[in-house]
This record gives C-alpha cells, sequence and structure tokens, in this order.
C-alpha cells in the first residue's frame, strides 16, 4: 500500500497550488522562555512563569526532529515514557504506570480529550493527524486536575494546531523506507490546502496516510501485517471583529491493523492458541469554540465537541461516543488578582460486544459527569512573587463527587531565574475495562503430581464497588538562564498514592456437573478468577532536568533526563501478571540532541538515547541513535534521510502486560523524506 500513498501525495504536489507558507524561524533562548503556554492555567501565560513542570515542543523542533507522529516527539521530553508495544500500539505515560492503557495521562488536541474510558487511555493509533499541523506540544508532568478534572493524575498534553490562516497555500509531505532486519517498507505522505475565505477568516483542508510495518519477533520475522491508515479533516477559523473569534474543525478516520495474539488456554488435550484476525477502527469528532473578549482583562470561551469511535479488537467491538460542554473565563482584577473559572458537561455512551476470549459483563453503559472549577493567582513584589489556589469539584457516575484542589507558588527572579513548589491533589476514576472485564485467561490441565487433580480455570473478571484513586503530589523546581547561551530547568516529585487498583486472587469454586446414571453432582474443574480491588498504595519520587546549550550561532545541544524510585505495597496477586495495572517503566531515561546547521541550507540532527530495564519484565535497556540529515534549498522545500534505532538491529522496547501480544522487537529503519509548500 505505501507506494499508492507516495504516488498519491506526487499527484496532490502536481495538483496543489498557493501562497507560500511563511517559513519557520529558528527560536532563541529568550524566544523559548518568552513562549506562552495555556494548558497549565487555562490562559496565556509565560513558560518562565508557569509554577508547574511544564514543557513545550515547538513547531522548530518538529521540524528539525523529522518524527512523524507524537509518541515520538515525546520521547525528547523529560518524565514522559514512551515504548512500542507492537505494530500498531504504544504504551505512553508519565512519572510511571506505563503500559498500551496508561490511565493516568490526560491528553487533548485542541483541548478534545482522548481519553477513553471504555479501555481505561489513550489509543495512539488514532492520533493520525499530520504533525506539519502542530503548532506546539504543551505537556504538563505533574497532576493538572485542578482545571482538566479526573485522570490527569500524573501530567496533562495538549496538542494545539496551528491557525487557518497559518496554513495558507498547499503542501505536500511524504515518506517511504525500509526496515533493515525483515526488509518491510513503510510509508506515509500528507497533502493540505490553506483557503483564505475573507479577510477576517481562513480553512485548512487536509488528508493523510500511513503504511505502519509490524513489529518482528524473535525469529526476525514479522509477527503480522502492520497497518494502513487514512485519515481527513478541516479547521475554519473566523475573526468577524476584534472582540470575537470562531473555530469549527473536525477530523474522519479509517484504520485496517493485524492484531496477534497468544494464549494458553485447551486446544486438543492442552496447548497455546495463537489468534490472529484483521481488525478495523474508525471513527469521526468534530469541535466547535468560540471565544469572546469583554476586555483585555476578561475573556469568556466556549467549546463543545462530539466524538465517535468504532473498534474491533480482542474478538470483541467497541462502539463509543462522547460529548463534552466546557465553559471557562479569565478575569483580570487589577494589578494584583486574577481569576479562571468555569464548568463543564460531559456523557460517555459506549457499548462492546465480545464472544470467546474478551467479554464485558455491562455491555452497554451510560454515564454523565459535572464539574465546576475555579483558580485564583495573586501577586506580590512586582509581580515576581505568585500565588495560585484553586481547586476542580466534579461529579461523575462512577465514583460520586470529588474534589480536587490544589496550591502553587512562583518566585520570578529578576536575573532570569525562578523557583517553583506546588502540593496537588487528584484523583483517577475506575474506568469500565476495570469494572466490566471478563478476559479468558486460559485452562490448566491436571497436574497431579503438585496435587492439582482437577483442570483449572482462570479469568479475570472487573469489579463494580471499586472506588477512584488517589494521589497527594509534593513537587518544586528550579528555572535559570545565562547569558542567552544555557538553560537549566529542574524539577523533583514525590507523589503519594493511595487506593491503587491491583489484582487479586478471588476465592476458588468447585464447579460441579452431572455426569452419569442419575446425573449425579461431580466436580469437574476449579474455577480460580481473578478480581480488581483498591488494594495497593504506592510512592513515585524523582528528579527531571533538561538542559539546552547554544554552542555556536550554528550548533545546539539539549540534554534531558529524569531519575526515580518507586515502592508499592504487597497484595495477594497472581506471579507473572502482578504489575497490569502498576505498568512498567525505567528508573531512568536521557538523551542528548545535538543540531548542527552545516550550511544555510544543510542541518544535521543527531540524538543519543539511554533507556533503563523495565523493572518486573524481561524487557532490557537499551541505548540507541537516529541520525537525520535535511537538504532545505529553499524555505519552502525540504528533503531528508533518516536512520533510526542505528546501534541495534532490533530491541525490544516494551512488554503487552494485559493485552498479550508476542515478544516483538522495534527494527533499524532508514528513509527518505519530501516536504513542498507552495
Amino acid at each position: 500500500m505505501y507506494k499508492s500513498l507516495i504516488m498519491t501525495a506526487f499527484s496532490a504536489a502536481i495538483l496543489l497550488r498557493g501562497a507560500d507558507a511563511q517559513d519557520l524561524m529558528d527560536l532563541s533562548l529568550e524566544d523559548l522562555l518568552a513562549i506562552e503556554v495555556t494548558s497549565v492555567a487555562k490562559k496565556p501565560q509565560r513558560v518562565d512563569e508557569a509554577a508547574a513542570a511544564v514543557a513545550v515542543i515547538t513547531q522548530e523542533d518538529i521540524r528539525k526532529i523529522g518524527a512523524t507522529t507524537v509518541p515520538e516527539l515525546l520521547r525528547y521530553v523529560p518524565g514522559v515514557e514512551v515504548g512500542e508495544i507492537d505494530g500498531t500500539s504504544s504504551a505512553v505515560s508519565a512519572r510511571g504506570f506505563n503500559y498500551r492503557y496508561a490511565n493516568k495521562l490526560l491528553v487533548l488536541i485542541d483541548g478534545r480529550a482522548l481519553y477513553q474510558s471504555t479501555q481505561s487511555g489513550v489509543l495512539w493509533d488514532q492520533v493520525m493527524f499530520p504533525v506539519e499541523d502542530i503548532d506546539r506540544i504543551e505537556i504538563i508532568r505533574g497532576p493538572g486536575a485542578t482545571l482538566y478534572g479526573a485522570n490527569a493524575v500524573n501530567g496533562v498534553i495538549n496538542i494545539v494546531t496551528k491557525h487557518a490562516a497559518d496554513t495558507l497555500g498547499s503542501l505536500v509531505a511524504a515518506q517511504t523506507g525500509v526496515t533493515t532486519t525483515a526488509d518491510q517498507f513503510f510509508g506515509r505522505f500528507a497533502a493540505r490546502q490553506g483557503i483564505r475565505l475573507s479577510d477576517n477568516g481562513a480553512m485548512r483542508l487536509y488528508v493523510t496516510g500511513k503504511d505502519v510495518p509490524a513489529l518482528v519477533g524473535s525469529d526476525e520475522e514479522p509477527v503480522n501485517s502492520g497497518a494502513q491508515s487514512i485519515q481527513a479533516g478541516f479547521r475554519v477559523d473566523l475573526e468577524p471583529n476584534d472582540k470575537d473569534s470562531f473555530t469549527l474543525q473536525g477530523d474522519i478516520r479509517q484504520l485496517d491493523f493485524d492484531v496477534t495474539l497468544e494464549f494458553t488456554t485447551p486446544v486438543g488435550p492442552f496447548g497455546s492458541l495463537v489468534f490472529e484476525d484483521e481488525e478495523i477502527d474508525e471513527g469521526y469528532n468534530i469541535l466547535g469554540r468560540w471565544t469572546h473578549s469583554f476586555s483585555d482583562d476578561n475573556q469568556l470561551s466556549v467549546q463543545t465537541y462530539i466524538d465517535d469511535s468504532h473498534r474491533t479488537e480482542f474478538g470483541a467491538s467497541f462502539d463509543y461516543t462522547s460529548f463534552d460542554l466546557d465553559i471557562s473565563q479569565f478575569i483580570r482584577w487589577g494589578e494584583r488578582y486574577e481569576t479562571v473559572w468555569g464548568f463543564g458537561y460531559r456523557t460517555v455512551d459506549d457499548k462492546v460486544v465480545g464472544e470467546d476470549v474478551l467479554t464485558y459483563t455491562v455491555e452497554e453503559f451510560y454515564a454523565e459527569l459535572y464539574n465546576g472549577y475555579v483558580q485564583q493567582d495573586i501577586h506580590f513584589a512586582d509581580k515576581r512573587l505568585r500565588f495560585s489556589l484553586g481547586s476542580k469539584f466534579e461529579h461523575n457516575d462512577f465514583t460520586g463527587f470529588e474534589i480536587q484542589p490544589s496550591a502553587r507558588a512562583i518566585w520570578v527572579g529578576e536575573k532570569d531565574w525562578s523557583v517553583w513548589g506546588a502540593v496537588s491533589r487528584a484523583v483517577r476514576t475506575p474506568s469500565r475495562l476495570e469494572t466490566s472485564i471478563n478476559f479468558d485467561l486460559g485452562t490448566v490441565p491436571p497436574i497431579p503430581e503438585l496435587g492439582l487433580f482437577l483442570p483449572l480455570q482462570s479469568a479475570l473478571v472487573g469489579s463494580q464497588t471499586l472506588d477512584a484513586e488517589d494521589l497527594l503530589a509534593f513537587e518544586a523546581g528550579w528555572r535559570k538562564s545565562w547569558d542567552q547561551k544555557f538553560e537549566l530547568d529542574i524539577a523533583a516529585y514525590y507523589n503519594d498514592y493511595r487506593e491503587l487498583v491491583a489484582l487479586i486472587q478471588l476465592d476458588p469454586e468447585l464447579i460441579t456437573a452431572p455426569i452419569g446414571p442419575g446425573g449425579a453432582e461431580v466436580p469437574v474443574t476449579i474455577e480460580q478468577n481473578l478480581g480488581v480491588d483498591n488494594a495497593r498504595e504506592g510512592e513515585v519520587y524523582g528528579i527531571e532536568a533538561s538542559a539546552l546549550w547554544r554552542v555556536t550561532d550554528q550548533w545546539e545541544l539539549r540534554l534531558v533526563g529524569d531519575l526515580k524510585d518507586t515502592w508499592f505495597s504487597e497484595v495477594p496477586t497472581a506471579v507473572g501478571i502482578s504489575q497490569v495495572f502498576q505498568g512498567l517503566s525505567p528508573n531512568y531515561q536521557w538523551n542528548i540532541r545535538s543540531d548542527y546547521q552545516l550550511t544555510p541550507e544543510l542541518l544535521t540532527v543527531t540524538t543519543l538515547r539511554g533507556v533503563g530495564e523495565l523493572e518486573g519484565s524481561p524487557t532490557e535497556g537499551y541505548t540507541d541513535l537516529d541520525f537525520r540529515l535535511a537538504y532545505r534549498p529553499r524555505p519552502q522545500m525540504e528533503f531528508s534521510l533518516i536512520g533510526e534505532n542505528l546501534l541495534e538491529a532490533g530491541r525490544r522496547e516494551f512488554n503487552s502486560i494485559i493485552y498479550p501480544a508476542p515478544y516483538s522487537e522495534v527494527e533499524r529503519k532508514v528513509s527518505a523524506t519530501m516536504t513542498l509548500r507552495f
């Protein structure tokens, strides 16, 4: 399929015509510190004035790195953990608890939440829009529940796409490449057209597609056929006057992917079942937003969206529809006080129909969530000392009423430095995966020498009585820049978790059946199920750092890294899968990125990355190297050669845990890319 994708891109390059797009400019250190983010406080705020561990991936970062997916870009942020599981699924989290259904990280695209309670997390293969349309990615490590509510526990990632007026003209991007172990081809294309509707309005249309290779198994052969995807979308921005702005945007997608699963189940007398199937994921979303400025000190925003998806996986069908309404207002009261307040309403309607391996005990589910929040900022000492107090008040159909407060403070020094601290509470509500799952774990035949004289049947079953997981977080940080040449950002944290969901062994039950004359009931099997309960406590503490050094006008070095340690209480559980809900995380990560402008047209980007072993799993740590050579003869034209995972032919990045995929490895990749603007 990749050949057809590339041909489509080149055809679009011939057909599309428009005005030249604005060239991306390098950002100085001063520019980086002055970048305004909105995710920390739901108002424009400079990075160096935010009392939180915040990082920003800029347009220029995206262009230089050359990554084509959001998870690949997130590898460059301290404290964010990324691991490929198989050809179509990724595990992404912050500050621990990482697995495919990482449930403590809230991800947004222009304010639209990607978290799905049906499967408890973000399905990253659904995030398919072109990276060329991203304005910036704001990453908050640490709780964001005061403004964003339940499930914004360990962090918030807000992907902000470009205003339609910033994407006028035409763009075509294409990539083709090959893996070096299994010789799998892969490709990507994106085509975009920006149109000026009026002096105060603009629109863009886009289409993008990918051919994704499968990861390879221990025999260096692909475990399946990978995935093929296509997505199209639009965005319209209107500013009819200097008080109002309107945004309407939407996407529609289609993903075809292969799944290979391995189960220990009866096959004949006993054996392993390998399950292979072709699956689909399709859906759409549409978002509308109105912003009104009563004055420079008083802005109101109203946003609503609907998100609908249909997915097949594990022999089950998942249908999910959510509706969300959010109203927020920012008010500045004189020189000292600023208030952000708002309220929201959200509905979730889903249906899970399964058979064989996976079923949900409650197939259809409808839930409502109501929330209100307020955050008050107070400034002292000519705005150098700032306090922020606030709380979210939320009612949900899982655990009832929840309060999630926070207190933050920052001191901004006179010589390009700041120090900040925060105390926050956040909760994670149970998901449908945990309350309704019925997952067949297989049957063990009789083993008389171990005292097992009947078959042992086991399943993972959910619980309708789960409470919310609870986090109390303590954070502190320090930022400093020296003479616009060097910048350092350090953050430390201690997270205290209570009521963590864990696997527990349920009481065994003897299953009988009528056998023989008269139908006498006799034992035929033992049922030993696993359940879930709020049975675990935990602590995670660590330190994160990022540094930027402008060595010369042509050479920049960026270093990011994090260290952490964890403790979790013991609970009665099943050997081998005790970390299903705890997840898997390395205790250290680091990467060094070198951006060297050889000539005005020629750029090299070299990244050396190290990741520690995943504790409690057979996945070892690794060190690897990525390299990109980019040639830009004109601002509207760029070609590049990319080598990924160059130090090893293949490496295992993650264990699937509850997702029983075969162990597989990420291959070395070589690719060529082209980006044209008209």
